[in-house]
């Protein structure tokens, strides 16, 4: 449950990302230029400068990551209508109320987001002293999401009997 749970979580960043920076403006955000979903909303603007910080500074957010993450999905779940933005409920398999009841209950934690946003956001450098390059989800049509849908399915989640690390 909680490795189907999770790809929804994952599935979730890629279908905001993929909207909020779509070259296609008939497929895109109507309210993503809007400096309310920049500064507040945004995975990639507004909660994106933090990861790093998290990760390789500790630098503690109170929550910011987690809450703010949650508060986007609720966001879609529910909708909101104000006057910068205008979400109509999703729903459905991806942000119903039900999509991920285990996760719902669980504490993730900032590195635990910040990690997630991290990996999402920007590239591996190939070599150790390669520099990082930022993902830009605007040009992805269906099929290349289909392809990320299957590589994570592909994955296979495992328990371990001690601490690990990978």
């Amino acid at each position: 449950a909680l490795w189907h749970e999770g790809l929804k979580i994952v599935y979730r960043l890629l279908f905001i990302l993929k909207l909020e920076t779509s070259d296609d403006p008939a497929r895109s955000f109507t309210f993503a230029s809007t400096s309310l979903w920049r500064n507040t909303f945004s995975p990639s603007m507004a909660l994106a400068r933090f990861a790093p910080k998290v990760l390789y500074d500790g630098a503690e957010t109170g929550g910011l990551l987690e809450y703010g993450l949650r508060g986007l999905f609720r966001m879609f779940h529910e909708g909101v209508e104000c006057t910068e933005l205008n979400v109509k409920p999703l729903g459905g398999a991806l942000f119903g109320v039900d999509a991920t009841p285990v996760l719902s209950q669980l504490r993730w934690g900032e590195r635990a987001v910040a990690h997630l946003l991290d990996q999402l956001l920007w590239t591996t450098p190939k070599k150790k002293s390669g520099v990082r390059e930022r993902v830009h989800y605007g040009p992805l049509d269906v099929e290349d999401l289909g392809r990320v849908y299957e590589a994570l399915l592909e994955l296979e989640p495992g328990m371990a009997s001690e601490p690990m690390c990978r």
